[in-house]
């Protein structure tokens, strides 16, 4: 795909001078995208590209998994509210719990979200 000269892909990145190149602006949208600026092993699963000197890769996978996600949240806040959300979150990140560890954990995330 060519970029046209005359598009400003400046806007919204800040650059010490004021005349930066395109090329220089997508490494920086690309960078972002593969969550250059976190390199914890969590940053890597989240990255919606992943890239190479010579090679970009987009991550449908983990771009479609982040938006199923989205809208299941959504649905679970529209639905049920924040508490709704937390608990859905809980059960998605550590599987089966019983009635009294979700109890249990959203009192603490109740807590910690009043202090």
């Amino acid at each position: 795909m060519k970029i046209p000269e005359d598009v400003v892909l400046s806007t919204g990145l800040a650059y010490p001078s004021k005349k930066v190149t395109n090329v220089s602006c997508v490494k920086d949208y690309l960078g972002m995208l593969s969550a250059a600026d976190n390199p914890t092993s969590e940053g890597r699963a989240a990255a919606f590209i992943s890239y190479s000197a010579s090679k970009v890769q987009v991550e449908f996978e983990i771009i479609s998994r982040k938006l199923r996600q989205n809208i299941v949240d959504s649905v679970a806040r529209d639905k049920h509210g924040p508490e709704g959300v937390r608990i859905l979150r809980l059960l998605s990140h550590t599987g089966k719990m019983d009635e009294k560890q979700v109890k249990d954990s959203l009192d603490c995330l109740c807590l910690s979200s009043n202090l």
